[in-house]
Parts: structure tokens; sequence; C-alpha cells
């Protein structure tokens, strides 16, 4: 992943043992339940484009 510019970051998927570290910062909002990584192709896919 490239990222050129962190001050416009709107989305960061991070491991379930950095979430814990996440949720004590005030500027950041940890979803309640993990996002399964998703595989197609061997090309890593966030979501189910069926």
């Amino acid at each position: 992943m490239f990222i050129p510019n962190t001050l416009h970051l709107e989305t960061l998927y991070g491991s379930a043992d950095l979430a814990d570290q996440l949720r004590g910062n005030p500027r950041c909002d940890v979803a309640p339940d993990p996002t399964p990584l998703l595989f197609q192709q061997g090309r890593l896919t966030l979501f189910d484009r069926a």
C-alpha cells in the first residue's frame, strides 16, 4: 500500500492487535467487528464485489 499524504487519509485498516491501541486515541474510530480479508485471483479485496 502507498499512502502519498496521511493528512487526507480517511480510512485505515489495521490489525486486531493494533485496534486496542487505536481505541485509546480520541482521534480514531474503531469498528466493533473486524473486516475479513478476502482474496480473489491472488489480489486482496476488502469488500465482496460479486
